[in-house]
């Protein structure tokens, strides 16, 4: 018996626009190309942005706590973590998040592997809700508690990191050889802020230190013992991430500005977006990168690109929302038994949906679901 087949084609039409989402701060962005991005911010918010930022899919998580850092360790493997101990993971892409309940109230600042294995979670300093960090071995499927009141640390492997317990006026370098379960002061430093750590080796890093509208860049190369300054001095009172692909090429974000040196911040250029607080970084190539800012004027977070040496383009991209409208199409026959050509044209970049069903209603195949362009 011969069954006969009905083509529909669903269009969703979105108009072109600044990637700006208005009244939240988009706090953190994770990529390893040039083509797709994850954000994460306030509310919940959770945007995947595909297509070197032509587009955006809202996969944001049913909660008013605010996401703080995320990163995935496999194609499809993730970890967000936020307010108020929340810590969610994927296994899909993004499509679906489950969250993981630690036990704990703390305010999640960063979370960060080193392979696919060995990963920490960190706190921001706090004397309400409490420091420490978690610490995994497998991939994110068990986490064990650290009490410590090192914050901010980096993590060079599995084993060696650095960072510095929260204090008023100076702090104490700290380094653990053991993955974080005990850490010994190394140095006594003056700033009025927790430096950030980087380090290439271990014996090579960069450190940042604040005092009042200065942040000055030091270099160690005995592991974190002595410390010396370059001279290189930047106006800018807060930083809020760091980043460097190699001894030479680095990245300091903060408030209005990205720096950017080659030459291990000896000197440096600025991009400066005026009332913008660039809150993350992600760099996968010296001028490929994504950058989230937050606008302290009209409230609004931007999702950007690295486009050049620390040229920032601000995205336009499409979102993508669910099916609006259907359309009529050519196919020929229609109905048909085993095949049929179909045609459509577009006006502009659109989310297509083609779906086939029998003359009874029921679907039979889903022929295209995704991001087309015009034509």
């Amino acid at each position: 018996m011969k069954k006969n087949y009905l083509v529909i084609i669903g269009v969703v039409f979105s108009n072109l626009l600044f990637c700006q989402f208005a009244g939240i701060s988009l706090n953190d962005v994770y990529s390893t190309d040039s083509s797709s991005a994850w954000v994460v911010g306030e509310s919940g918010t959770i945007i995947h942005v595909v297509d070197g930022g032509m587009y955006w899919e809202d996969q944001s998580y049913d909660t008013d706590l605010s996401l703080n850092s995320i990163q995935f360790i496999e194609e499809q493997k993730g970890f967000i973590v936020g307010d108020s101990g929340i810590l969610l993971k994927t296994d899909d892409g993004g499509i679906t998040w489950d969250a993981i309940d630690l036990g704990v109230s703390y305010d999640f600042e960063s979370i960060a592997f080193v392979d696919n294995q060995y990963g920490w979670i960190s706190a921001y300093p706090s004397l309400f809700s409490g420091n420490g960090l978690f610490r995994t071995e497998d991939g994110g499927e068990d986490w064990v508690h650290i009490e410590t009141e090192v914050v901010y640390p980096f993590f060079l492997d599995s084993l060696n990191g650095w960072g510095s317990p929260s204090s008023i006026g100076g702090i104490f370098v700290c380094r653990t050889y053991d993955g974080g379960f005990s850490w010994d002061t190394l140095s006594y430093q003056v700033s009025m802020s927790i430096p950030f750590f980087f380090f290439y080796d271990e014996t090579n890093g960069f450190m940042n230190k604040s005092y009042f509208d200065l942040t000055t860049c030091y270099n160690t190369h005995d592991g974190g013992v002595e410390w010396t300054s370059n001279g290189t001095q930047i106006e800018v009172s807060y930083l809020s991430d760091r980043l460097f692909l190699d001894t030479l090429n680095g990245w300091l974000s903060g408030h209005s500005n990205v720096f950017y040196s080659n030459d291990y911040f000896n000197s440096y250029e600025v991009f400066n977006q005026p009332y913008d607080v660039f809150n993350a970084l992600s760099i996968h190539g010296a001028s490929n990168g994504w950058a989230v800012s937050y606008n302290l004027q009209n409230t609004n977070s931007t999702i950007w690109r690295l486009e050049g040496v620390n040229n920032w383009i601000p995205i336009e991209t499409i979102g993508v929302d669910e099916l609006t409208s259907y359309s009529e199409i050519k196919s020929y026959p229609n109905p048909f038994t085993t095949s049929t050509t179909i045609k459509y044209e577009l006006t502009e970049p659109s989310h297509i949906q083609l779906t086939i069903y029998n003359t009874i209603g029921e679907t039979i195949y889903v022929a295209q679901d995704g991001i087309k362009q015009q034509g």
